[in-house]
């Protein structure tokens, strides 16, 4: 009987997929928007530019507003797919921020951009 209720529990924990356990962080692609898109870990406006970072204001994935400084280090590209360089950022710019890591909570150190998305090149615009 206890080898029954071990094997059960072994196959129970093993044949449980880890998504269902841990869900994936799931990035968007320029041009493709993946079914289960992970939420930005910020979502936000451009307060600083500097070479190879920026500062960003918004709220966080749990809702907080914050300050934060993040390098560039993935893509940048335009809510409609187009892609952007860092020289095209500027203050007053939305955007939306995935960090590099396994999640918004435990991103890279220091904290990076794996992909960035904006809402327009032009400063002050919204979300479509």
């Amino acid at each position: 009987m206890f080898r029954l209720i071990l094997f059960t529990a072994l196959f129970v924990i093993f044949a449980i997929p880890t998504s269902a356990i841990e869900q994936e962080y799931i990035l968007p692609e320029p041009d493709y928007w993946p079914e289960n898109l992970s939420e930005p870990c910020i979502d936000g406006t451009i307060t600083r530019v500097e070479k190879g970072k920026i500062t960003v204001y918004g709220k966080n994935h749990h809702g907080n507003e914050e300050s934060i400084e993040i390098f560039i280090k993935g893509s940048i590209f335009t809510f409609y797919g187009g892609y952007v360089t860092q020289n095209q950022l500027k203050t007053r710019i939305k955007l939306k921020v995935w960090f590099h890591g396994s999640n918004c909570d435990q991103p890279s150190k220091p904290i990076s951009s794996a992909r960035i998305m904006i809402a327009s090149e032009q400063p002050g615009d919204d979300w479509p």
